[in-house]
This record gives structure tokens, C-alpha cells and sequence, in this order.
């Protein structure tokens, strides 16, 4: 997984800070300062629309019940190896946990992949609003 090793780092460096609103801004600004070339030129370019969007996702969860999951992984239910294969995708994860489980224990980096994907796909239509509602979420 490509993006897993992104979202533990980023986890890992944000314990405690990523709580609320003041948390999530931080960390929107602090991902935008980390840009290069010509992604950075946009998104600076919108920077007020990204840092404001900070917790758009976090307000989805009264909305959508699955979105809660989206935001955290319990490793140790799933056990080491799984985060070891490549090959380990959401829908491989439900097949062999379970939906009900996996929403239980989290589905933060296969989340953060899909949401990803679906960037680079804005990307690639040129669709500004789904380039800034998917950048506001990973």
C-alpha cells in the first residue's frame, strides 16, 4: 500500500494535535508547506478553501456511518502481516473480516488510497471542486 506508510507517519508526528478544528488547520497547513512544482502552485493557490475544508470529513460522520472508519486503523486487530501485503486492498479487507468488523477496527489507510485515487483522477478531469474536496480529505 502507497499510502499506508504516508498515514503513520503522518499519525505518528501528530498525536494530540490533530483534535478539532485548531488540529486539523494545523496539519492542512503544515501538509500544504511540504508541496513541490506545480501541485503546490494550486493548492497554495486555494490554501484558504483547504484549510477551511480541514474538518469536512470529521462534520460527514454524523451523516455517514461508515465515514468514522475512515479515520483510524486498529493494527492489532488486523495483525501485522496484513500491513505487510501489497496486495491487501478495502474490499480483501471486508472479504476477510468482515464489514461490521472492519468498520469496528478502522479502515484509515486503505481509506487514504481510495480517497488518493480519486485525486488523481480530479487531477486528470481538471475538476477543481473534486480536486479540493479530496486534498481537504487525505
Amino acid at each position: 500500500m502507497r499510502v499506508s506508510s504516508l498515514f503513520f507517519s503522518i499519525r505518528s508526528t501528530t498525536t494530540g494535535l490533530a483534535c478539532g478544528p485548531a488540529g486539523h488547520e494545523w496539519v492542512t497547513k503544515r501538509a500544504l508547506d511540504s508541496l513541490n512544482g506545480r501541485f503546490k502552485i494550486l493548492q497554495n493557490r486555494h490554501r484558504a478553501a483547504l484549510v477551511g475544508r480541514a474538518m469536512s470529513a470529521d462534520y460527514r460522520k454524523d451523516k455517514d456511518l461508515e465515514e468514522a472508519s475512515r479515520h483510524f486503523v486498529d493494527m492489532e486487530r488486523y495483525g501485522r502481516d496484513l500491513f505487510m501485503d501489497p496486495e491487501t486492498d478495502l474490499d480483501r479487507l471486508v472479504l476477510q473480516f468482515g464489514r461490521q468488523a472492519t468498520q469496528q477496527d478502522g479502515t484509515g489507510p486503505w481509506s487514504a488510497e481510495i480517497t488518493f485515487d480519486r485525486l488523481l483522477d480530479a487531477f486528470r478531469r481538471r475538476d477543481l471542486e473534486a480536486i479540493l474536496l479530496y486534498s481537504s480529505d487525505l
